[in-house]
């Protein structure tokens, strides 16, 4: 297991690893602080995810509502790994995701 990694860093941010039931929780942990700063990123890249499931994607939607809440606006997520795009897709839950750039890689 790659324990995920949060770097986050004037308005954008970036994570790094598994994006799994093993380390959701930390990552929740870290972003209700960087809320409670206000400092929420508005852009995160997932470059860096080697594995995500249906735990990550449950992470990624509630950073979404929260961000939502907190500024009426929505989370740009870029680069997602083609696991996300299919477990997203399974779930319906693209639409929330939005707007996910560059997907058209994953669309496999």
């Amino acid at each position: 297991m790659s324990a995920a990694q949060l770097t986050a860093s004037n308005g954008s941010a970036r994570l790094d690893g598994e994006l799994t039931f093993a380390t959701v929780s930390d990552l929740f942990s870290r972003m209700n602080g960087l809320a409670s700063k206000g400092e929420l990123p508005g852009s995160i890249d997932l470059g860096g995810v080697s594995a995500i499931d249906s735990s990550g994607l449950a992470l990624l939607l509630e950073w979404q509502a929260n961000y939502n809440r907190s500024s009426g606006g929505w989370i740009s997520y870029t680069n997602p790994p083609p696991a996300l795009v299919k477990i997203a897709r399974l779930c319906d839950a693209e639409t929330f995701l939005s707007p996910c750039e560059n997907d058209a890689q994953a669309t496999a």
